[in-house]
């Protein structure tokens, strides 16, 4: 029996089909929208510029303002530099705001998405290289320490496979405990974050890549903690899947602006 299209059926399929269209367009905007409010804050920056001294072999030298990524290239080719401890610690942000939109201005709405974010378990199959060092800190050895801890608790090894508790997942954040010490004035929390940044096609293939950073700090409802000193590392990779089954490719972000600056 052949399907025969109604004019009411044509008509609804039409409105159908027009919905879905709208909705994927719809979902586009979002994804373009998300791109362009990722890069404000580095554009933002660029265009307040900053001022570097230039010295001159039949003068003193001279002070020169820049205001894009091109005049700061320029300025430091010609040996010009920040003067003052502002505008040295300036001058090292700027260049770092200058190489990650230089990879940004690249990223692309996705054609496809295979990273399922409204599921409340999404952060399971994230590796657990994405945990930074932990806070509190304060010496050499400690540090060595805590590397060797950490080595041994992520090797391998996915979030969903580790015993974390309190768990709070959401479509774009994820939040845990991985431990607990106690302390003279009462408990201190080993808490580890998640923030999705993007997700966006970062590589040109027209799949989504999802842009993650974590954060590690202790926390606790019992000791006054200095913030500096409790907080811990941070890291931020990329990830990349180009089918529900396949497995994740993990890019350090870092990685990709020196690659996308040169």
């Amino acid at each position: 029996m052949k399907f025969k299209l109604t004019p009411i059926l044509m008509t609804t399929t039409l409105l159908a089909l027009g919905s879905m269209h709208v909705q994927a367009g719809d979902q586009s905007l979002k994804a373009l929208q998300a791109i362009e409010e990722f890069k404000e804050p580095f554009i933002h920056m660029i265009e307040d510029g900053g001022e570097f001294f230039c010295p001159d072999a039949d003068t003193q030298g001279s002070l020169r303002k820049y205001a894009s990524c091109d005049e700061y290239s320029a300025l430091l080719k010609r040996g010009c530099y920040g003067k003052s401890r502002e505008e040295f610690g300036r001058e090292l942000v700027y260049g770092a705001a200058c190489a990650e939109l230089t990879l940004l201005e690249q990223v692309k709405v996705a054609k496809e998405n295979h990273f399922d974010m409204d599921s409340a378990n999404w952060w399971h199959h994230i590796p657990t290289s994405i945990i930074p060092l932990p806070g509190g800190i304060e010496s050499d050895e400690m540090k060595q320490q805590a590397q060797r801890e950490l080595e041994t608790l992520v090797k391998g090894k996915t979030l969903g496979e580790l015993s974390l508790v309190n768990n709070k997942s959401h479509p774009r954040l994820f939040e845990a405990v991985l431990g607990s010490h106690t302390r003279e004035c009462g408990v201190v929390k080993d808490t580890l974050k998640l923030f999705v940044q993007l997700i966006a096609d970062f590589n040109g293939d027209g799949k989504a890549d999802l842009l993650l950073s974590g954060t590690r700090s202790n926390l606790s409802d019992d000791c006054p903690l200095n913030a500096y000193k409790e907080g811990g590392g941070s890291t931020t990779f990329l990830y990349e899947k180009h089918s529900a089954q396949s497995e994740l490719k993990v890019t350090p972000y870092r990685e990709l602006i020196e690659s996308a600056s040169k």
